[in-house]
């Protein structure tokens, strides 16, 4: 969850097969538009970061798990909409609890991404707008079951040329690191549910792309590197998206965006597939430059520059929100820890010769 998986092939070519799929993934979200169909690219992202394609029995619990955290937690929400305080007490039980389950077994990043948008995001969405809960759940849902078919595809066209290294599925955490982490992401994730209920805001990209930057981005950058992975994060997409969003302007027309969304994408990967420091920061950034693409394209046309503005400003403050909530986390348990541990190993002497 917290990093790239390794993979034997060169970077060149797993950069290639992620544009091919994620391009495709666009271009099939903007000429058959459903609720959440900006979303799909991200889940292709998701899929093509493994370094070797999931099997077909691997795929189904994938989809499975998402078909049924995205219905089980709009269901649960609509149940408990007249009691907003029990709503969050229970959401809050389900992020801790589920999320521990899952990091200690190692479950995919899509997974870990479907529970919480369906322990998070939908119940938000069902609360505030009752209208249009069961239609993003099921927008979710199609967005899971097409990413990880053209994932498939992707990986059909351009297939596995060499042996994938014997770690390269999800690597479980000891119970007592998929514990604390579990902590970390409830304690982060659930404040934020309490501010959109309380204030009834209804801009729920902020909340997705919450959801998306706690769990693909390693908590240990998040707490470590503080306001220089806000910073980075944010600039390596909105920089990228408002050079996509100068060219689609100039030249207005779905073939021409789907090169430039190609070359864009290639460019993210390679240097996430490369590695070094700078590779979590170009991981991270790839999510937030897709989710503000499909927002402001609106099949051949562009959306006006305010709307871009608005995303932008989205990004930034949900960053800003899950890097401020990381620190505060990690700044309560280095209070809690005892300053001089060495102090409470050491035997007392007056008390074994007594």
């Amino acid at each position: 969850m917290s990093g790239i998986p390794h993979s034997n092939e060169s970077p060149n070519r797993r950069a290639t097969r992620m544009a091919l799929g994620v391009t495709i993934g666009f271009l099939f979200s903007q000429l058959a538009p459903w609720p959440m169909a900006h979303l799909l690219p991200v889940v292709v992202v998701g899929a093509l970061m493994d370094a070797a394609p999931l099997s077909i029995r691997g795929g189904w619990v994938v989809f499975s798990r998402a078909v049924f955290f995205f219905l089980f937690g709009g269901t649960v929400a609509w149940l408990l909409t007249p009691w907003p305080a029990i709503l969050v007490l229970v959401f809050l039980s389900m992020i801790y609890h589920m999320g521990m389950y899952m990091l200690a077994s190692g479950a995919h990043l899509l997974t870990i991404i479907s529970a919480l948008a369906g322990f998070v995001v939908i119940p938000i969405v069902v609360v505030l707008l009752p209208a249009v809960g069961f239609i993003a759940a099921t927008g979710f849902i199609l967005d899971w079951g097409i990413g990880l078919i053209i994932a498939w595809l992707a990986w059909l066209l351009i297939p596995l040329n060499a042996p994938p290294p014997v770690e390269h599925h999800e690597e479980s955490l000891t119970p007592d690191t998929a514990r604390e982490l579990a902590l970390s992401l409830t304690l982060v994730l659930t404040p934020l549910m309490v501010l959109f209920l309380v204030f009834s805001w209804t801009k729920v990209l902020v909340a997705v792309y919450a959801v998306i930057f706690a769990t693909s981005f390693s908590s240990a950058g998040v707490r470590g590197e503080g306001l220089k992975s806000l910073v980075a994060n944010t600039i390596y997409a909105s920089l990228g998206m408002l050079i996509c969003y100068e060219l689609f302007v100039m030249v207005p027309d779905l073939a021409f965006m789907v090169a430039v969304i190609f070359v864009a994408i290639f460019i993210y990967s390679f240097r996430m597939f490369k590695g070094g420091p700078t590779a979590g920061f170009w991981q991270s950034g790839i999510f937030g430059f897709l989710i503000m693409l499909g927002g402001i394209l609106m099949k051949d046309d562009v959306v006006a520059a305010s709307t871009l503005a608005e995303r932008l400003w989205q990004l930034i403050l949900a960053t800003a929100y899950v890097a401020f909530a990381f620190s505060v986390v990690e700044l309560y348990r280095s209070w809690r820890k005892p300053r001089h541990p060495a102090a409470h190993t050491e035997p007392d002497a007056s008390k074994e010769t007594e």
